[in-house]
């Protein structure tokens, strides 16, 4: 029994570190999220927002093939065309990463992969269930037990079925959860809608050149100086030379902190007029 453990508790440190080995979400990081234009999603995505710096882009395929993009801006929505998307001029600051969700079996257009020019690291979630989205999500996203939590309670979910592995959660939330029966899911079990597009290529070593040996040079002995036979003119005093104070360097009064990465509002793109139903 406590080698079935051992074996079960590797396989999920393995399956985890596979997860996580892309996904260090750092705090000044920015992170874009590609959803499909789903209501349920939506809110996802919005609530994701709320908690970190993303970019948050819904898309839908058109049966004639077309790509309708919709960027959040962080109080509207907004159209990107699909120009301005792979050019990446629809953005402030640029993404660290990229995290595509699309439907199980329906991958998204080539188009859509951000090229490297702007984004080096692309991962996919290929499932839009709620419930593993929400899994792979929160491990991505490195969820501590307040954001675990709150999901669980927007998608109507017991904690221990996002959250299987109990991932961020101490001991003595874990004691006071009321689900007492072990979850039926598993990280192994979700990672089969998982998959890394691109990750950067590891730095090349620093190669330092050895320095060359140079030959010390023999100390030359200094010839003695011939007596004066002229008189010379008395020397002239040396005026002092006055040193100039650096200058400080002036402040830049037009110097603004980075804008909040969002997708651009007025000027590239066209805010989304949304029909009222009467």
């Amino acid at each position: 029994m406590m080698k079935k453990k051992w074996i079960k508790w590797i396989i999920g440190l393995v399956c985890a570190s596979n997860l996580m080995a892309l996904a260090s979400i750092q705090k000044n990081e920015v992170t874009l999220v590609l959803m499909p234009r789903e209501k349920t999603l939506q809110k996802v995505g919005i609530d994701l927002s709320k908690r970190y710096t993303l970019l948050f882009i819904t898309y839908k395929i058109q049966p004639s093939g077309a790509i309708s993009l919709h960027g959040w801006t962080g109080s509207g929505w907004v159209n990107i065309t699909p120009k301005d998307y792979v050019a990446g001029t629809f953005f402030k600051n640029g993404p660290t990463s990229t995290l595509i969700i699309e439907k199980e079996n329906v991958p998204v257009p080539p188009l859509l992969i951000p090229p490297k020019t702007w984004c080096e690291k692309v991962v996919k979630i290929k499932t839009t269930q709620l419930r593993p989205l929400l899994h792979l999500t929160g491990r991505y996203f490195n969820f501590n037990y307040k954001y675990w939590s709150y999901f669980s309670q927007r998608a109507a979910l017991p904690i221990s079925d996002i959250n299987p592995e109990n991932h961020n959660i101490p001991w003595y939330q874990k004691s006071l959860k009321k689900e007492k029966k072990p979850s039926l899911f598993s990280l192994k079990q979700d990672m089969q809608y998982w998959e890394i597009i691109r990750k950067p290529a590891p730095p090349k070593p620093i190669v330092v050149p050895k320095k060359k040996e140079v030959p010390t040079k023999q100390p030359v002995e200094k010839k003695k100086p011939e007596p004066k036979t002229k008189e010379q003119p008395p020397k002239k005093a040396e005026t002092p030379i006055k040193k100039e104070t650096p200058k400080k360097p002036k402040a830049n009064p037009f110097k603004e902190p980075l804008p909040p990465a969002a997708v651009f509002g007025a000027g590239n793109v066209l805010e989304v007029k949304e029909e009222k139903k009467p």
